[in-house]
């Protein structure tokens, strides 16, 4: 009896054990249930306060950042105003020296002008006593170049007189002509008296004087700056001689055209050209034989027709114009 009341007692307590396993697992679940019920409801909570508190930190950094940038770029634009007032003040300025500086320039460009003048005169003046000639070859007979002229220019110039000359040298780097035969170069003159200088230019105006075939030139005595201004109307010359003028070289450099009645006088190389383009110069030039027999034909017909004069006369003074012109 006693044996069996044990077992039934060892019984009842293992099936209360088991009871109690199973209370625990289930109230074990039931927690976990709870808290994770929990915790999906305070998720949504946290992430929104964690957002919120995320988004203010990151709005506070950016208006922190953008005070600081537009700080910076009203400093940068009061940098870039000052900057853009010194350099439109700097352009005034500038533009203000450009406009001092051209008229310097050009006063300066004008008074070295001047001054070149004036000392090219006053070598001029220092060479009037001087003469050119060019064209006397270099050989034995002209080795003494002042005996050469003493003897020679009587023989030249018979009626011209007496003159007497100083020094005689020859001048100028040695050149060469097409053919590449030299040049002789010319010979420098210096006479006691620039009248003396003038009567043997006028002289050779009148009589060409030639050795061995060729031409000998007489010419004064220059300065570069002069003699290259006068120079600069060689081209001219000769093109407005082909029309038939009559040319002169002014001193110091000024082209003197002639014909008929009419003189133009042209200071500088570009009015001479303008005047020897110019059409009306080449229909002058072309008409003039024309007019030359025209008029020399109503001279021949007032002489021997005198009464039809009342007609020919007004004819014969228009193509006269037309001749002048």
């Amino acid at each position: 009896m006693a044996t069996s009341s044990k077992k039934h007692s060892a019984k009842q307590t293992q099936e209360q054990l088991n009871i109690r396993s199973v209370d625990n697992e289930e109230l074990a679940r039931l927690v976990k249930l709870a808290v994770a019920d929990a915790i999906k409801e305070a998720i949504p909570a946290l992430v929104e306060e964690v957002v919120a508190q995320l988004s203010a930190k990151t709005q506070a950094i950016i208006a922190e950042q953008v005070a600081e940038l537009r700080t910076e770029m009203l400093t940068t634009r009061a940098d870039t105003s000052a900057c853009m007032e010194r350099m439109e003040t700097t352009q005034n300025r500038m533009t203000e020296l450009d406009g001092r500086l051209s008229t310097l320039v050009d006063k300066l460009t004008t008074h070295c002008a001047t001054l070149e003048d004036k000392v090219a005169h006053l070598e001029d003046r220092s060479h009037r006593d001087n003469l050119r000639i060019l064209g006397i070859p270099e050989n034995p007979e002209t080795a003494n170049p002042l005996a050469y002229i003493l003897d020679a220019i009587p023989k030249w110039f018979p009626e011209m007189g007496s003159v007497e000359i100083m020094r005689a040298h020859r001048v100028g780097p040695a050149r060469e002509d097409a053919n590449h035969k030299p040049i002789p170069h010319p010979l420098l003159l210096k006479l006691l008296r620039f009248t003396d200088r003038d009567k043997i230019l006028g002289a050779a105006r009148k009589t060409m004087v030639k050795l061995d075939g060729s031409p000998v030139r007489f010419a004064p005595d220059y300065s570069t700056r002069t003699f290259r201004r006068r120079l600069a109307f060689s081209n001219m010359i000769g093109a407005l001689q082909k029309l038939g003028f009559h040319t002169f070289l002014l001193y110091p450099a000024k082209l003197k055209v002639m014909r008929g009645g009419t003189t133009h006088i042209f200071d500088t190389p570009q009015m001479a050209e303008k005047f020897g383009l110019c059409p009306a110069t080449f229909r002058c030039a072309s008409a003039a034989p024309h007019l030359k027999r025209i008029i020399r034909s109503l001279a021949r017909l007032r002489r021997t027709d005198l009464h039809r004069e009342e007609v020919i006369k007004p004819f014969h003074s228009t193509v006269f114009y037309l001749w002048h012109i």
